[in-house]
């Protein structure tokens, strides 16, 4: 298996073992356990569609594209962290029956969360 796939399936472990913890205990502590299936189901599915869309995004700016033409492909890649992250406010404020401010809050904590994490153990290390 080469490295990068193994790196790949090392961030998605972290993200659903770090998903599934978080979620775990914020329910516990908005005494709301039972809904921690639903919830669970809801975010890794929509994180697997979004995942989906943004791979031949990936692709392009790995390979297709030049230095001069980075541009669009990261534009679209910002519009489907920004739609992941309001993905992810709208499942966890009907989880916790917040308002969508605090939801969008915890999204947006979740997801730097996750992408510090992630980044630490995926990271190559140099030196």
């Amino acid at each position: 298996m080469s490295t990068s796939v193994q790196a790949a399936l090392l961030q998605v472990t972290l993200d659903i073992a770090l998903m599934g913890s978080v979620l775990y205990w914020a329910l516990l502590l908005y005494r709301r356990p039972e809904r921690f299936e639903q919830t669970f189901s809801a975010l890794t599915g929509s994180g697997t569609l979004i995942t989906l869309l943004a791979l031949p995004l990936i692709y392009w700016s790995v390979h297709k594209a030049t230095l001069n033409d980075m541009t669009l492909p990261l534009l679209l890649m910002l519009g489907l962290v920004i739609w992941s992250i309001a993905i992810i406010a709208h499942i966890v404020r009907h989880a916790f029956d917040t308002p969508l401010w605090l939801g969008s809050l915890y999204a947006f904590v979740y997801t730097i969360m996750s992408w510090t994490l992630t980044s630490w153990f995926t990271t190559p290390q140099t030196g």
